[in-house]
């Protein structure tokens, strides 16, 4: 399944249709339909990142054919720093030396971050 297709029954799912999405985040709805016929590539940046901020999806994620809601990516992030709080002064000093190995270490970053 394209990402487009994806994008689109994630908008059907949330919403009564592609014209319902479009008038209540205020995106033209000829906008929405040349975003899902034509492809995500061929969007403006502004309308990706205002059509992602009204689903609450990560545009990352989006960029990578993916649809995931910030509130997984937030879930996530709060687990972590949960698990973290749980730790005395030895441990928080040898996770973020852990975390700091694991970051200069390409293997374990994504792609987009070799390329900085």
């Amino acid at each position: 399944m394209t990402t487009e297709n994806k994008l689109k029954d994630f908008i059907l799912n949330n919403y009564k249709s592609l014209r319902d999405f479009s008038i209540k985040c205020d995106i033209p709805y000829t906008t929405v339909v040349s975003v899902i016929n034509r492809g995500i590539d061929r969007a403006g940046i502004n309308t990706i990142k205002n059509i992602c901020n009204c689903l609450s999806i990560d545009i990352n994620a989006l960029a990578k054919g993916e649809i995931v809601t910030l509130n997984h990516i937030n879930q996530i992030g709060d687990d972590f720093v949960m698990k973290y709080n749980i730790l005395n002064d030895e441990g928080k000093e040898r996770m973020e030396l852990y975390l700091n190995d694991l970051l200069t270490s390409y293997k374990f970053t994504s792609d987009d971050d070799k390329k900085k």
